[in-house]
């Protein structure tokens, strides 16, 4: 039976040992503060708290460079909070790399252009507000490096900066317009007579406005260039993406798949096990069974014919009498001299009390000018007196009623198993007997 429990002991360790848990790694534990930062920076974003949410997001996007769909929300939300120069930042950082999130270039360039037209007003309207022509040009300037083609901002910026003296900028502004507009233009006839008034050449800008048209065409070459190395990065990030995920889906359900074996011979093994070992209690049984009935029946066979309840009889005369329960009765009688006693001494001191009462305050009740022979000493002395004897007699008083109630509960309980049927007989003057018959 002990090698059968060990065996169960080691099939039950066995079970566990797949389950111990396996240490968390570094780059796990930053992979699980990264999931749940984002997903608080979701909850942000979801209650229009852009602010927080664009600064979880980004803090997300540090922890997990690879999640670009992170830095993506968080440029949204700078968007959305009206933040546009860190919104164009993490817009320019995502479209440079944008992991994990390829689908959101288009977007994010969209979002991008919206948002340099938002900066692009706030600096002109800085610009147009500035007490300094100067001050406002810069504005401006800044402006035209974010929106380069757009002719608003040059006419803003040459016009500025002619106010302001600044005779070379003024030019190069005024030879931007230029470029951006045809020569029938009210733009480019008031160009054409500024630069004239500045000692500019119009050949210049003519040259310059060619140069710069190359230099776009070159540019927009280079950045569908860049676009399509991007579009193939990002797809071969995918398909290597892909394949590692397939790789690891392969290797957890191989992983499961052994667990499962594993699991499925533990409970085998243990359905066996259990079935033993209830083969064996159930056989264990039926023996005991066996040998129980081989013992019990020649004590069966005796108990056949019960023995006949034999009469106890008792003669309360005296002589023969049923005795008495001594432990009980001496409880009993003792407890009443205790109280007896305790009774006795708290009426003799209930009486010096009211004796003593009548010396001291008895006599000043009947008369409040009569003195009290009695000295102080003296009634204190008596009081502490009656006072010890007033609580020995309750002492003795108390003891000798519990030992009243325990001796009179102990002859009640005394015996509380099943008694035999009892007869009490008594003889009277003229020979007769009366008996008294019954069962406890």
């Amino acid at each position: 039976m002990t090698s059968g429990r060990s065996w169960l002991l080691v099939v039950a360790l066995a079970c566990a040992c797949p389950w111990v848990p396996v240490p968390v790694s570094a780059a796990d534990k930053t992979a699980q503060a990264a999931e749940k930062t984002a997903a608080t920076a979701k909850v942000a974003y979801e209650k229009g708290d852009f602010e927080n949410a664009a600064r979880l997001f980004y803090q997300a996007w540090q922890l997990q460079p690879a999640e670009g769909g992170w830095l993506y929300s968080s440029a949204r939300a700078c968007h959305k909070a009206g933040l546009f120069d860190d919104a164009a930042q993490r817009y320019e950082t995502f479209l440079a790399n944008p992991k994990g999130a390829a689908d959101k270039v288009a977007q994010a360039r969209g979002h991008l252009d919206d948002v340099q037209r938002e900066r692009v007003k706030g600096l002109l309207r800085r610009a147009q507000e500035a007490p300094d022509p100067s001050l406002g040009y810069r504005h401006a300037a800044a402006a035209a490096r974010i929106l380069p083609d757009d002719l608003r901002v040059w006419v803003i910026a040459a016009e500025l900066a002619d106010k302001g003296g600044m005779g070379p900028e003024a030019v190069a502004a005024y030879r931007e317009v230029l470029r951006l507009t045809t020569s029938d233009s009210a733009e480019a006839r008031a160009a054409l007579r500024r630069l004239a008034a500045l000692g500019a050449s119009n050949a210049d800008a003519e040259a310059q406005r060619q140069q710069r048209e190359r230099e776009k065409a070159a540019e927009i070459e280079r950045q569908r260039a860049d676009d399509a190395r991007k579009a193939e990065l990002a797809a071969k990030e995918s398909a290597e993406r892909e394949r590692e995920a397939a790789k690891a889906q392969a290797e957890r359900d191989r992983q499961a798949a052994q667990e499962q074996a594993q699991r499925d011979r533990q409970a085998t093994e243990t359905a066996q096990a259990e079935r033993a070992a209830r083969d064996k209690a159930d056989k264990d049984r039926r023996e005991r069974e066996v040998a129980d009935k081989e013992r019990m029946a020649p004590v069966e066979r005796a108990a056949t014919d019960p023995p006949k309840r034999k009469l106890v009889e008792y003669d309360l005369s005296g002589a023969d009498g049923p005795g008495f329960a001594w432990g009980p009765l001496a409880t009993v009688l003792g407890g009443a001299a205790l109280a007896g006693i305790g009774s006795y001494w708290l009426v003799g001191a209930a009486a010096d009390e009211a004796d003593l009462r009548k010396q001291t305050w008895g006599v000043v009740e009947a008369n409040p000018k009569a003195y009290i022979s009695m000295g102080y000493l003296e009634a204190q002395t008596k009081a502490r007196s009656i006072g010890e004897r007033k609580a020995v007699g309750w002492s003795l008083a108390g003891t000798g009623g519990a030992a009243l109630v325990a001796g009179g509960l102990w002859w009640l309980l005394r015996d509380s198993g099943p008694k035999p049927p009892v007869a009490w007989v008594a003889p009277l003057e003229d020979g007769a007997q009366l008996w008294w018959a019954g069962q406890w």
